[in-house]
């Protein structure tokens, strides 16, 4: 249940028929003030959730005058429920009504002088009201089964919820910022039990936030009960002393919970265009890794000290952006505003549609859950869609799946796609076009796609046997994805190891960071989930590869291989449904290497064993092709070093554009691996493509039809129960 911050309190009425200020539970407010008993809370602010959903929150608490642990509970009458549903969380467990009627809450433990959020609020789904009268009881043990049965009835309270779309809300000049958006999230720890201070720096002047009051603070705890101190603050300065900076709170320990804790600041801050940190500092009682971030390298976006393993402050904006966010009120926020980016090639066979990935950036204060489109090309338009959208909140950016429509006839033609509508309103950005060329084809083979991994890792990175054991954990819990993963490991990104080759360091370059690197980090694919870089850091493995093998490939490879005199010969023998790379398309070796023994691992307890080490590889940035129609086959030989176990040594081969001036313009479009000295070459496979071959006819060259070809240059014409033909030149012996 979200805790929200926009609240009014309109004492209408203190009746007092009968005092109750004996009564050891009372209701209170989050300083521990107490509420008149028979008072009448009048409440009309409203704010949306993370969700989109409107929610009119209490903010009640209960408080313990006694120095004993009680067993308390509530009785509630739902007088008036026009719509939507009253939910209190309160003392234990949240239940939820969409109905009227007297509901008992069951009963829970409060502490000496304890005090505890009610979690209590009403979620309309349109103007209404809703009444409910709650009191507080005790509890004692039944003589009769030793179960819990209501003692003692105290104090009541009338809430009075009216919700009115029509008034003035504070939540329209509000909105949730931060680095971190939304989507995945990793953890960081030390292995060590101790404080740790995290932090996000926001510069003068900024857009958003410099003219803004900030009302509360939202962070992610990973485990709640291992936390025993919690601070959140506000610095013009980078703080030396928390305890004496210019804004501080103590958070109650009792109302934290896993997952995301949306805190409200006791005093708004006014930001005044000032440069400010913002951060919060927390003590875990066990090592645990409990920093989250989540998202790629963005500057500014996280600072962390810890009392025993880093003593100064340092930037790890490396792992992602800290996940905090604050609410901000008062400023200029943007609505309705969102950008489409230009897309690469597609391709879609004659008669289909086709789901481009097209990146939409929100610009605007609420999450976008929907868009309105329409597409163009030689001067005509379509009429206009509406599609639904995972939330995509403010600054955040997401993939969403456009289908276009097959051209007539075969070609390629400019298609530009317009974003028209955000969640049923006009788009108010005035850069809301896309464009992208779309090729339509007669006959398009597509093939299973494989995946590769490339794993950045040294002996020097503390994380890194923690990210390979979570990548061992991923592969053996899920068999049938494993066996479309391949592996590579380099020995680069967080200083070097005697591991490392020249190959591994150049590749550093895709983290496209000005030169910054950091390990454990991945690759799938070189694909680039957030269209900086195809790098990531480690966990949600299952997520990044169900996402790539999804995809149907354009591209197949089939391996030979051999030894022979200290060498290894690979033959690769390659096809394509159509030339899907903005550069040349080429081939990629590795050799890797499994079981070799660290010489002194970081962060690894005891032995350590490297697996998938890149021992070589047949050109850092692949080698061109040289292709026949949608055809190729290419052979390189790997002199082998006396060290290598040879039945430990696996080949990756691997097809892909490559673009010098753009690490995202990479992308893998299929992969193979097979172990060193093995074959998978069927010399029919890796050409059938979505079909089953029913009939192959041979031709010479005149154009003639051969029964029985031999010695000699033919025509080979393969057909396939899917409709498809394809035709080669082979020689036959």
């Amino acid at each position: 249940m979200k805790k929200l911050f926009t609240l009014f309190w309109g004492l209408l009425s203190a009746l007092n028929i009968q005092a109750q200020s004996d009564f050891p539970i009372q209701f209170a407010d989050k300083d521990g003030n107490i509420i008149d008993n028979e008072a009448t809370l009048v409440l009309t602010e409203y704010e949306s959730d993370a969700f989109g959903n409107i929610q009119m929150p209490t903010n009640l608490y209960v408080k313990n005058l006694t120095n004993e642990s009680i067993q308390i509970g509530g009785i509630y009458n739902i007088q008036t429920l026009d719509n939507g549903i009253f939910q209190t969380c309160f003392p234990e467990n949240c239940v939820a009504m969409s109905k009227t009627g007297t509901f008992e809450t069951g009963s829970g433990s409060l502490g000496a002088d304890g005090l505890k959020n009610m979690q209590t609020e009403w979620l309309p789904t349109e103007n209404g009201k809703c009444v409910v009268a709650y009191q507080l009881v005790t509890y004692k043990k039944s003589s009769y089964n030793n179960d819990w049965i209501i003692d003692q009835y105290g104090p009541t309270i009338t809430l009075d919820f009216t919700f009115d779309t029509t008034g003035t809300s504070s939540a329209d000049s509000q909105m949730w910022w931060g680095y971190y958006t939304n989507g995945n999230m990793d953890f960081l720890g030390t292995g060590k039990a101790e404080t740790f201070d995290c932090a996000i720096f926001i510069p003068a002047n900024h857009d958003l936030v410099g003219a803004s009051t900030i009302k509360a603070i939202r962070f992610y705890a990973n485990t709640a009960s291992n936390i025993s101190d919690l601070k959140l603050w506000i610095s013009k300065d980078q703080p030396s002393n928390i305890e004496t900076i210019d804004y501080k709170q103590t958070v109650d320990i009792a109302v934290l919970k896993d997952g995301f804790n949306d805190i409200e600041l006791d005093i708004p801050y006014v930001v005044n265009n000032q440069g400010i940190y913002v951060g919060y500092s927390f003590t875990i009682k066990e090592a645990d890794y409990c920093i989250p971030t989540g998202g790629s390298y963005v500057q500014n976006s996280f600072y962390i000290r810890s009392s025993k393993s880093v003593s100064e402050w340092s930037v790890l904006s490396d792992f992602g952006a800290l996940v905090l966010q604050i609410l901000i009120e008062g400023g200029a926020y943007p609505e309705c505003y969102a950008t489409a980016d230009n897309f690469g090639p597609a391709v879609v066979e004659l008669g289909q549609s086709v789901d481009v990935p097209i990146k939409i950036t929100n610009g605007g204060k609420d999450a976008i859950t929907s868009i309105a489109y329409t597409i163009s090309s030689n001067g005509t338009t379509t009429e206009e869609r509406t599609i639904q959208t995972d939330e995509i909140f403010y600054s955040g950016s997401a993939k969403v799946m456009i289908p276009f429509e097959a051209d007539a006839t075969e070609g390629t033609v400019a298609k530009t796609l317009t974003i028209t509508k955000i969640n049923g309103k006009d788009n108010t950005a005035s850069n809301n076009t896309a464009t992208g060329n779309l090729t339509t084809v007669a006959n398009l083979m597509t093939w299973p796609r494989n995946v590769l991994i490339e794993e950045f890792t040294t002996e020097f990175c503390v994380f890194c046997p923690d990210a390979a054991e979570g990548l061992v954990e991923f592969m053996s819990s899920n068999p049938d994805l494993a066996s479309r993963i391949a592996i590579a490991c380099h020995h680069a990104g967080y200083y070097t190891d005697w591991l490392t080759i020249n190959a591994s360091e150049k590749y550093t370059w895709f983290y496209n960071d000005g030169g910054r690197a950091y390990a454990p980090a991945f690759m799938y694919d070189r694909f680039a989930w957030d269209d900086k870089t195809p790098v990531v850091s480690r966990g949600n493995y299952k997520d990044y590869v169900e996402a790539r093998i999804a995809e149907e490939s354009y591209a197949c490879i089939e391996l030979s291989t051999s030894f022979d005199n200290g060498k290894l010969n690979v033959t690769a023998y390659c096809g394509r449904g159509w030339d899907f790379s903005s550069t040349p398309i080429r081939i990629t070796l590795f050799l890797t290497e499994d079981n070799i023994a660290a010489h002194s691992q970081a962060g690894a307890s005891g032995s350590f064993t490297h697996q998938h080490v890149l021992r070589a590889v047949n050109d850092t940035w692949g080698s061109m092709l040289d292709w026949n129609d949608n055809w190729a086959t290419y052979s390189y030989n790997f002199d082998l070093d006396s060290s290598w176990k040879t039945d430990n040594l696996k080949v990756i081969a691997f097809l892909s554009g490559y673009d010098s001036n753009d690490p995202t313009n990479c992308k893998v479009e299929n992969t193979m691996v097979i172990t060193a000295g093995e074959s998978n070459y069927t010399a029919i496979n890796p050409f059938r493509a979505n079909g089953q071959e029913v009939k192959t006819t041979y031709y010479d060259l005149a154009g003639r039809q051969v029964t029985n070809p031999s010695n000699g240059l033919f025509i080979k014409s393969v057909s396939y129960q899917n409709g498809k033909t394809i035709t080669s030149k082979v020689v036959l012996k």
